[in-house]
């Protein structure tokens, strides 16, 4: 019996440390597993994508270009209007640039402007030659859904001369549809922008001038009829912009090289080609034609000053009072 005793004395130590340490090594495989699932987790990449709306054709173009990157984290989108950028439904927009200074007032200074992406892609052609005022006697102007305070604007500055000399607009809700009505219409005069502008001149010999010389010519005008006039623009929600400035100054770089990169071996995709009716070598051809430019920082603040004194110049109320201020302006630090 005492040697029973001696035996258990001796075995029992060694079965609770042999305990203690199988006990041990599970507990620190556990936190290991842990630890690594941990470190998995963390390692995982950030799959929300910036929401990038486009509204003009340029940027189309630009961001299918983008968008064959797979490394990039772009959803981008082609709107029709800009309801959703009114209501701020979006991270990154590109905008025509006359549409600015509205959706800065409508979304209460939410907006940043941070490039400015094409100048002169506004065309005015005619059925007719025009070489003084008394030519536009009879005429139809037939202008794109622009925005209040643009077309308010051209009524205010055709004014009486509209009634005596029997001019009458015609407002229509996009460019597509204007081209279409331009077969059936005659003695007019339409505003347009590319790809609706080659496209027009396509199935008839228009006369066409040059937008800056032609708004310096209306009533009461005090605008110089150099230089450019601006097409478009990159803007950027502000409340985006609070959290996420280096993904935002990637998307400007990412798009400046996109622009940039464009050529005649380029592949569009088929939403383009379907949306705008027009096939790939077209497309590419009418885009190398625009003047696609990009200025950003404080040379873009001068530059857009500029325009809006230009606009200030052919209506002194278009703005309503509410021209924007220097916190319009995003700049690249």
């Amino acid at each position: 019996m005492n040697k029973i005793k001696k035996l258990l004395l001796i075995i029992i130590p060694i079965l609770l440390l042999s305990g203690c340490l199988l006990f041990k090594n599970k507990k620190s495989d556990k936190i290991d597993k842990i630890e690594k699932e941990v470190i998995e987790v963390n390692k995982k990449p950030i799959l929300n994508k910036i929401d990038i709306k486009s509204a003009t054709f340029a940027s189309d173009i630009v961001l299918d270009e983008l968008s064959k990157d797979s490394e990039n984290t772009y959803e981008t989108t082609k709107i029709n209007n800009l309801t959703q950028i009114e209501s701020l439904d979006f991270d990154i927009a590109i905008v025509p640039a006359y549409q600015v200074v509205d959706l800065y007032n409508k979304t209460d200074g939410n907006i940043k402007l941070a490039a400015i992406t094409g100048v002169n892609n506004l065309h005015i052609i005619s059925d007719k030659q025009i070489n003084g005022p008394k030519d536009m006697a009879g005429k139809t102007i037939m202008v794109p859904e622009l925005n209040d305070s643009m077309n308010r604007l051209i009524d205010t500055k055709l004014g009486f001369v509209k009634t005596l000399m029997r001019i009458n607009t015609e407002f229509y809700y996009s460019q597509k549809e204007l081209v279409k009505n331009l077969d059936s219409a005659n003695n007019i005069l339409a505003i347009l922008s590319e790809p609706y502008y080659s496209k027009a001149l396509a199935k008839k010999n228009y006369y066409s001038f040059d937008a800056n010389k032609a708004i310096s010519m209306l009533p009461n005008s005090k605008v110089d009829s150099n230089g450019d006039f601006l097409s478009e623009v990159i803007i950027v929600n502000k409340n985006f912009l609070m959290d996420n400035k280096k993904s935002v100054d990637k998307f400007l770089s990412d798009y400046k090289k996109a622009q940039q990169s464009i050529d005649s071996n380029t592949v569009l995709s088929q939403s383009i080609i379907n949306n705008y009716d027009i096939t790939n070598e077209e497309a590419i051809k009418i885009y190398k034609s625009m003047e696609n430019t990009y200025i950003d920082s404080d040379t873009m603040s001068g530059v857009f000053e500029i325009y809006m004194d230009k606009l200030e110049n052919l209506d002194s109320n278009i703005f309503s009072g509410k021209r924007p201020t220097d916190d319009l302006y995003y700049n690249i630090k």
